[in-house]
């Protein structure tokens, strides 16, 4: 079964993002409660059953794991990750995620940012940011900026746009700081070539005559 194209609704034109939040509201039938911080009208909801399906979009994705014993997979590769937890997700990165974990969920719209972001792409073995790793300075920074845009839109009725863009922006920053630190290489610029231009590197330039 090819990966489903997720075609994601931004209902705010103020702001990049999306926000919402899974959470278990009962273990015996599944059912999940959903909090869509960024909606404009029906916030709060009700998902049953739970679902996982294998997806792709082109945004940027965070998700803050609530619940221990949370599976999801990211480019093919299986990640078991606990409470607190942060993965990172790349615009066309494909991944499966339940819904019956607990969690936050973070989309920005990479082509609504007001400015480039060194943040992405990351490789695929650093998008995994453990709580108590070595990174988790950066890691409860990300996690303070998303528990408090939720906090602002959920509380404000009209929330101040600069202050959650500011949020979002210094995220981002956080999460460019820890490319740099785990990715140093990625950081240098390298030419590039085309395929003919290699080819024709390989050619050595006969040497000039000189004139008598």
């Amino acid at each position: 079964m090819f990966p489903l194209y997720e075609n994601l609704t931004y209902n705010r034109s103020d702001l990049p993002l999306i926000l919402y939040k899974f959470v278990t509201s009962n273990e015996s039938d599944q059912r999940i409660h959903m909090i869509n911080y960024t909606s404009t009208e029906n916030r709060e909801s009700v998902t049953t059953p739970c679902y996982n399906y294998t997806h792709w979009h082109s945004s940027y994705e965070i998700l803050l794991i609530l619940s221990d014993e949370t599976e999801l997979y990211l480019n093919g590769d299986l990640l078991r990750p606990k409470c607190g937890d942060i993965i990172l997700i790349d615009a066309f990165d494909i991944h499966t995620v339940g819904t019956k974990h607990n969690h936050y969920v973070v989309l920005i719209d990479p082509a609504r940012l007001h400015t480039s972001t060194d943040c992405f792409p990351l490789h695929t073995q650093n998008k995994y940011l453990e709580k108590d790793g070595p990174y988790e300075k950066i890691r409860q920074d990300i996690e303070q900026h998303i528990v408090r845009m939720s906090e602002k839109l959920l509380d404000e009725p009209q929330p101040s746009t600069l202050g959650v863009l500011g949020d979002i922006y210094n995220m981002l920053a956080k999460i460019a700081d820890y490319k740099r630190m785990i990715e140093p290489q990625s950081n240098k610029k390298t030419p590039h070539h085309s395929a003919s231009t290699r080819g024709m590197q390989k050619i050595k330039t006969p040497p000039r005559k000189r004139r008598r």
